[in-house]
């Protein structure tokens, strides 16, 4: 499959499945394919190779084939498809939002405000959920692996973590010394210092297990300053298409738009490292994307593109 082809299949299910998502009950195969402009066979046999393969984590749970009342189905004759989720109220269209997803929220609601001072509905909104919502964001996330960084943290222990990597396929083990834990619009994040003085950014949803040792470390000196320039973003000038924005919003901290026209918009996207990894995904979700500057990225998102089209099994 040609670069271009599978861009614009990648780009396909991203719709598709936004589709899906707004509509728990399920839509019919045939009707999907006509919105996204494809044979109806095309849909199906994309759909189901994207579930087949290892797709960093960015899938909901469970995609199924039914029939009109809703029994299950073969894939290659079924009349409906439906996302499948074990969050309460999905049945009804409605759940209950992680809290790593209310600051998902709150964080493109308040660009939003900014730039609408008059909307006074939804600077009420932004209030309700900053005051109601994430004013009670708990101080660690509440699973296993959570509570055993965060008593590391506390300890000062040495932890193992069985990884897997969202820009590269396979599992790493890597040895870390855990710092603190963060929670930003993509969930709950871990910063730690490798053993040779590197600091990385570990997403815990990424994270199968954590062990903490018996061996103890200590943290530099000026380590809240070191943590700070890791976090620091980098301005990137991206044009994607009209309709497209949102890509933009998912893998960045913000964006500014400085300028658009009926075809293109131009925005100053301020990302976090890996900055070639995700200005590689910028690229091939939005297609017909152009990186502006800095243009010493170019070759590093190129190949990133790339390694990305072959992970999901789409060159």
């Amino acid at each position: 499959m040609s670069g271009k082809r599978a861009a614009d299949a990648f780009t396909r299910l991203s719709r598709v499945l936004n589709m899906l998502q707004a509509h728990p009950q399920g839509l019919q195969v045939d009707y999907i394919a006509s919105q996204v402009g494809v044979p109806e066979a095309t849909l199906r046999r994309e759909i189901l190779d994207f579930y087949a393969a290892d797709t960093m984590g960015v899938r909901p749970d469970t995609i199924v084939f039914v029939s009109q009342d809703g029994k299950e189905a073969d894939p290659h004759s079924a009349e409906v498809v439906r996302v499948v989720t074990d969050q309460p109220g999905a049945e009804l269209g409605v759940q209950y939002l992680p809290l790593h997803k209310w600051l998902e929220i709150y964080a493109i609601a308040s660009r939003v405000c900014d730039m609408r001072p008059e909307d006074r509905d939804l600077a009420e909104a932004v209030r309700i959920i900053a005051d109601r919502i994430l004013g009670d964001f708990p101080e660690q996330p509440d699973s296993e692996v959570g509570r055993t960084l965060a008593a590391a943290i506390t300890g000062k222990r040495v932890v193992q973590l069985e990884y897997s990597r969202a820009w590269q396929p396979g599992v790493t083990t890597p040895v870390v010394h855990p710092l603190r834990l963060v929670a930003t619009a993509r969930g709950w994040e871990l910063d730690a210092q490798l053993p040779d003085g590197r600091f990385r950014t570990y997403i815990l949803d990424r994270i199968h297990t954590a062990t903490s040792t018996d061996a103890t470390f200590t943290p530099p000196d000026n380590v809240q300053d070191l943590l700070a320039e890791q976090r620091r973003p980098m301005a990137v000038r991206i044009v994607v298409p009209q309709g497209f924005q949102w890509v933009v919003d998912r893998y960045a901290e913000s964006g500014e738009v400085v300028s658009q026209d009926e075809a293109d918009v131009e925005v100053v996207a301020q990302l976090l490292p890996p900055v070639a990894e995700r200005v590689g995904l910028i690229l091939i979700t939005a297609p017909q994307s152009m990186l502006l500057e800095p243009t010493y990225l170019e070759d590093d998102a190129r190949r990133m593109t790339a390694v990305l089209l072959e992970h999901h099994g789409l060159t």
